[in-house]
């Protein structure tokens, strides 16, 4: 047998094994005569190598060479009928559709499967248009999908196989491209997406729930945000009426009859008046509370060392007899509600004042620092401190360390800084030590660069404004 008969045989088995046809003929004399051979698994084409292997050999003397000529096509022909029947028996056996296009896309092999998927016969099912199988709006798009495959060489696609006297049945198909009896065909296998598309089902009628509990949670919301401001109202105008009869009254009293009232009742009077201005004081911080968590937000760049003098300047003057020093770092800048950022450093900073009030040598200092990577702010002084043992406690309303005798205040100050702080996707924490002051730390969402800090950073030691 020559080099070129075996190059043949190997390129036609090639053929067989994608699902060609394969002609050829090897007798054991080393001659090649044709005979028609149908194959399309591997045993066909590891039954053609043994035929190789045997052609390769040297040919052996044969007295009757025409009878083992024609037993051997009959042993051959047994075989591969065999072998036929096998793989058949394979693709029929796919739990999975097996359809065979030729370059027109007309149906010329499937398997059993697609018999009992679309009820229908073989004459039914032979050169069918691949766009039969599926629904009508999805035609275009098939016909796309299997002139891709011929170019490219492999697509997919989901589609929903038509069945006879039943719903259409959803499928994921990928088709792959081949070269049988020399011509280009397209191989398709599907898989059935029946549970991933009930699943999907599920999925949304879940999202659906959810987003109707979302609604009425939403509506729920909405409802005590209105009662929430029907109350403000309430506050700020009902509530005041009778504390300003109380001031006023009060003072009244206090003047026109102060020669005809002693000691007693005058210290009773003055107690009055500071439980009314008390009162009116946490009205206006409920207000502030309440206002933060409404007010939309509006960002733009904040000069907060600017900011932080301003307000220094307004405690100085509200107390001109005091001597504190203020330290605020340059080029303290961040991208943050303008109002909001105001009422943060009204409280720090006041609380930092009003802490130092019995400290000798008091300071305030204001620096940038960092925090896992976000820029951050501080806060210090060297006042009364508080004890870190109740550190979680500052941030909630009316959580107080100190009497009023001691600090006068609310409680609502470091509250509203958490909350703003919240809405602002930031943080606030504090540390601080009895008698040597405290540290009030916040920062905002987003990392930030040296740069944004203003190259300035916060002392190790030291410790900033004790908090109310």
């Amino acid at each position: 047998m020559t080099d070129g008969q075996r190059s043949t045989i190997a390129l036609t088995c090639a053929h067989a094994l994608l699902g060609g046809v394969a002609t050829f003929f090897v007798p054991p004399d080393g001659g090649l005569k044709g005979l028609a051979v149908l194959g399309s698994s591997l045993l066909f084409w590891l039954l053609a190598r043994h035929h190789l292997a045997r052609a390769t050999q040297p040919a052996q003397p044969c007295a009757d060479a025409p009878a083992a000529t024609h037993a051997f096509t009959l042993e051959a022909e047994r075989q591969l009928k065999a072998e036929r029947d096998f793989s058949r028996g394979l693709i029929d056996s796919l739990p999975a559709p097996f359809f065979l296009f030729d370059e027109s896309g007309h149906l010329v092999q499937w398997n059993r499967f697609v018999h009992d998927l679309t009820g229908l016969d073989d004459d039914q099912l032979m050169r069918r248009d691949a766009r039969r199988l599926v629904i009508p709006e999805q035609e275009p798009m098939l016909a796309h999908r299997l002139d891709t495959t011929l170019q490219a060489g492999a697509a997919s696609a989901e589609v929903l196989l038509q069945r006879r006297g039943r719903e259409p049945a959803p499928f994921l198909l990928v088709s792959r491209r081949v070269q049988l009896d020399g011509q280009p065909h397209v191989i398709v296998v599907g898989t059935d997406l029946t549970e991933r598309k009930f699943a999907e089902r599920a999925i949304k009628r879940l999202n659906t729930e959810l987003e109707r509990r979302v609604g009425e949670r939403t509506a729920q919301l909405s409802a005590a945000l209105a009662e929430l401001e029907s109350f403000s109202y309430s506050v700020s105008h009902d509530l005041r009426t009778p504390l300003r009869a109380i001031e006023g009254y009060s003072s009244i009293i206090g003047t026109d009859y102060a020669d005809r009232l002693d000691d007693e009742a005058r210290e009773m009077l003055r107690r009055v008046r500071a439980a009314a201005y008390r009162m009116s004081q946490l009205i206006d911080d409920l207000l502030t509370l309440s206002r933060v968590s409404r007010k939309p937000l509006e960002r733009r760049q904040v000069d907060l060392s600017r900011l932080a003098r301003t307000l220094c300047d307004e405690l100085q003057q509200q107390e001109p007899e005091r001597m504190i020093r203020v330290d605020i770092a340059p080029n303290l800048e961040v991208n943050a509600d303008p109002s909001l950022m105001r009422t943060v450093l009204e409280n720090l900073l006041g609380n930092a004042w009003k802490f130092t009030g019995h400290t000798e040598h008091a300071e305030i200092r204001m620096a940038a620092t960092r925090h896992e990577g976000h820029a951050a702010f501080v806060v210090r002084d060297n006042g009364a401190g508080f004890d870190m043992r109740y550190r979680d406690n500052l941030f909630h309303p009316f959580q107080r360390l100190h009497t009023d005798r001691e600090f006068p205040g609310t409680g609502i100050g470091l509250a509203t800084v958490a909350r703003i702080m919240r809405r602002h996707g930031g943080e606030v924490w504090a540390e601080g030590e009895v008698g040597r002051g405290a540290a009030v730390y916040f920062s905002l969402d987003g990392p930030a660069s040296p740069d944004e800090t203003g190259g300035v950073k916060a002392e190790s030691g030291g410790l900033g404004g004790s908090p109310d």
